[in-house]
């Protein structure tokens, strides 16, 4: 059976009313109360549109010092602070984008939840919220905790490891497996850190990898597919100076593919995110031709690492965070450290183009210090092309993809047949769905729904097309047959698998004993019948008396027999019809010698008293 991988293309962007997408992301440091910011800005602009100063440091309950980046809930956006609260450990808060407000929702407390955040939170597909904090819990080593939305308290579901923690900016992410991964940065048999899993269903915690020396991951996970992890690690490598890796849930098979050097790039602390180019892209902390760090790009088909961007100081220093792809086609990012005020910026990158801009330079008033990225915000999604119909192969693996900035949730859906009735198929709710193609499916429907806070789109449905090809022969006789119709045929021996010449038509007649089949074609697709034996070549009967001629074929010697014994002549002919013997025979089972013949194909008649003649073929080899 022949297989093919098809791909159903629906690219999503998000659109808003304005021109430019609307970003927001928090500074660790600065604003009037020197705790940190929440920023609003429009891409393009010089300037930061808005922002929100967290209180100052020791106010009870408030919060401050955010870390990580918000992330964006049915319109509301969430995030962590790592220092007060009301028990002066950290907070979860939501803020309010139309009053530039925040509310704390979390007091984190060093004994029950964990405290001191790192990160940012992680909206799981049961609706809860889920992250990590750095301190506390049984091990004084951080906890992982969920929240749900509505409620003014977290939950501890497992303590973190000894030793995990110090310094911690990694995050969770929720596998297409509907498990949660991380990374550790200093426990594990090596003290470099680990990869994790986290069952939400069971609450299980499990370390599915121990990372290798002076590893030290800071980021999060990716995932590309169905089972495979990328990531960044911070100081391992041929040069000390990090790695790109990948992980293979299934196996556990971890591979370094990129190593990190002082001159393109070294110490990575930001997260890999995917563009719509299908490359990865990526911020490293240090290195570069200015030492200032790096913005640079993966191609994890060819395994290509290119350094994209060298900060110089004035552009930005030392980034953090990571790059997000916005709608209008630019990655936006933000750096620590340099600009006009040593205070970051927010830099843009054209990947079509290569264009790089810094068009903002914090100033500490509005924010200093970012450690998080940006999102994009209440952009209504907007589908940028649509999925078209396709035909597959039954058993080929099909796979719907698309590509969804700033959208909160996917949902693909099927007609089952209904008359334009659309369910959702359980699960598919990741950018890619993937599944092998029946002749069940055959002209069933699909699309896809995105939403985000600005509202939904809703793709044009692609029909599937399955050919149901036939995969049945029968034998009657020396007549072999495929049940069902094809658009080609190509009999063939079982066993050998040898194609017979001329045999390309729905029936074959066999002019030897054997087993056959046959390679039936619909388009591309096609399909190999069953076995159908045939063991009556050179039977027949003259008048009431049968003949047989075998074997066939023969290396000198064949006989013929005779169901009632009377006599007869054989005459035998090449192909050309020349006369090469003629015999007298009679009695049952009568040998023929050829022995003197040359190898080939010859004519056996037999002819009986009355002159009626039947015709055979027998191989001398």
């Amino acid at each position: 059976m022949n297989k093919y991988l098809l791909f159903f293309l629906a690219s999503i962007a998000a659109f808003g009313a304005q021109a430019q997408p609307k970003m927001i992301g928090m500074t660790n440091l600065g604003g009037a109360n020197g705790g940190g910011t929440i920023i609003q800005y429009v891409g393009d602009s010089t300037d930061i549109e808005n922002y929100f100063v967290f209180p100052s440091a020791g106010c009870p309950g408030c919060g401050s010092y955010p870390t990580g980046s918000l992330i964006e809930v049915n319109g509301g956006l969430y995030g962590l602070t790592q220092n007060d609260g009301a028990n002066y450990v950290g907070s979860l808060f939501e803020y309010n984008y139309a009053t530039n407000t925040d509310t704390v929702l979390v007091n984190f407390d060093l004994s029950t939840t964990g405290g001191y955040p790192q990160g940012s939170l992680l909206r799981a597909s049961n609706g809860k919220l889920y992250g990590l904090t750095s301190q506390g819990g049984a091990n004084n080593a951080g906890t992982l905790f969920s929240y749900t939305i509505g409620d003014n308290t977290a939950t501890k579901l497992a303590d973190m490891p000894t030793a995990s923690t110090i310094v911690r900016y990694n995050s969770l992410i929720q596998s297409s497996n509907g498990k949660l991964y991380g990374m550790t940065s200093y426990d594990g048999t090596n003290f470099s850190g680990t990869i994790f899993e986290f069952d939400i269903n069971s609450n299980t915690y499990t370390v599915k990898y121990n990372l290798p020396n002076n590893a030290t991951p800071y980021g999060d996970l990716l995932e590309l597919g169905h089972d495979t992890l990328y990531g960044l690690t911070y100081g391992d490598g041929s040069h000390h100076s990090g790695t790109i890796f990948s992980f293979a849930i299934a196996s556990s098979t971890y591979t370094p593919v990129y190593s990190f050097d002082s001159v393109h790039g070294a110490n990575p602390l930001s997260s890999l995110i995917k563009a719509p180019n299908g490359k990865l892209y990526g911020s490293a902390y240090a290195g570069g031709a200015h030492g200032d760090g790096v913005l640079f790009s993966f191609d994890p088909i060819t395994n290509t690492y290119t350094d994209v961007h060298d900060f110089d100081g004035t552009d930005g220093q030392n980034p953090e965070g990571s790059p997000y792809p916005a709608s209008d086609g630019a990655l936006y990012g933000m750096t620590s450290g340099g600009g006009s005020s040593s205070n970051g910026t927010i830099y843009q990158y054209y990947p079509g183009t290569g264009a790089f801009t810094a068009p903002v330079s914090f100033d500490y008033t509005d924010g200093s210090a970012p450690k998080g990225g940006l999102l994009e915000y209440t952009s209504t999604p907007a589908l940028i092309s649509q999925p078209t119909s396709q035909s597959a192969c039954q058993g080929s693996l099909i796979s719907f993809s698309s590509y969804s900035p700033a959208v909160t949730s996917i949902q693909w859906q099927i007609d089952t047949g209904a008359g334009g009735t659309f369910v959702n198929i359980p699960g598919a709710t990741d950018s890619i769905y993937s599944f092998y193609a029946d002749v069940s499916q055959n002209g069933l429907s699909y699309r896809v729904i995105i939403t985000n806070a600005g509202g939904s789109d809703t793709s044009a449905s692609a029909t599937l097309s399955v050919p149901a090809v036939p995969d049945s022969a029968t034998a009657i006789g020396t007549a072999c047959s495929v049940t069902g119709t094809g658009t080609s045929y190509q009999w063939i021996t079982c066993g050998t698998h040898q194609a017979i010449s001329g045999a390309t038509s729905q029936s074959y007649t066999a002019t030897q004993n054997g087993s056959y089949q046959c390679i039936v074609t619909i388009g591309e697709c096609s399909d190999t019948t069953n076995c159908v034996s045939v063991t009556n070549v050179g039977i027949d009967e003259i008048n009431g008396n049968e003949y047989r001629v075998y074997p066939d074929p023969t290396s000198g010697i064949f006989f013929v027999r005779s169901s009632q014994g009377l006599a007869y002549r054989v005459e035998i002919e090449s192909l050309l019809g020349v006369p090469v013997k003629s015999i007298i025979k009679s009695g049952r089972d009568q040998s023929i010698d050829i022995s003197d013949l040359s190898s080939s194909i010859y004519i056996v008649r037999i002819i009986d008293d009355n002159n009626i003649s039947k015709t055979f073929k027998i191989t001398k080899q």
